[in-house]
């Protein structure tokens, strides 16, 4: 049976499915996509339109499906998993 909880998230108490929390990134494509650069002037409009929704309503929004998808080359795949793993998700 999927069970929700709560918890603090930047400073919010939220709610989520207990199986998905912290998992964001893992379904995301954004992470894996050549477009995202995030905090960037040259991210990706759809990503940063996302971005501002989430932060104005205090939500987490993974993309599974987006028009402008091109897989990172094995690179910056390498170069995003390493920066990923220096920092708390």
């Amino acid at each position: 049976m999927v069970k929700y909880i709560q918890y603090k998230h930047h400073g919010k108490t939220v709610w989520v499915r207990e199986d998905l929390m912290g998992k964001h990134r893992e379904h995301c494509m954004c992470y894996k996509c050549e477009k995202f650069h995030p905090n960037e002037p040259n991210n990706c409009p759809i990503a940063q339109e996302l971005y501002s929704f989430c932060v104005r309503h205090d939500m987490t929004t993974p993309v599974w499906e987006c028009p402008e998808f091109e897989e990172v080359s094995y690179e910056r795949a390498i170069e995003q998993d390493n920066k990923q793993k220096g920092e708390k998700v």
